[in-house]
């Protein structure tokens, strides 16, 4: 017996849409499922949040910037 790995982003509209579907066709076919979720903000968090949260990055309530688009809060 074939099994997919299905990995999938629990806040994607996608996995509730086709959900069915692919769990249909995988049966017809005779195919098990391998449900592996994923997390998509920890795949990118170093891009969000470059900077560890004890860095102190400018000074207290600096306006927005190239460097730092929404200003500093420290």
């Amino acid at each position: 017996m074939a099994t997919i790995d299905y990995y999938f982003f629990g806040a994607s509209p996608f996995v509730y849409l086709g959900h069915k579907a692919f769990e249909d066709t995988a049966a017809k076919h005779g195919c098990g499922i391998a449900y592996k979720p994923v997390d998509i903000a920890a795949l990118f968090a170093n891009w969000i949040a470059p900077y560890p949260g004890s860095q102190i990055l400018g000074g207290v309530w600096e306006p927005m910037s190239s460097r730092h688009w929404l200003g500093t809060d420290n």
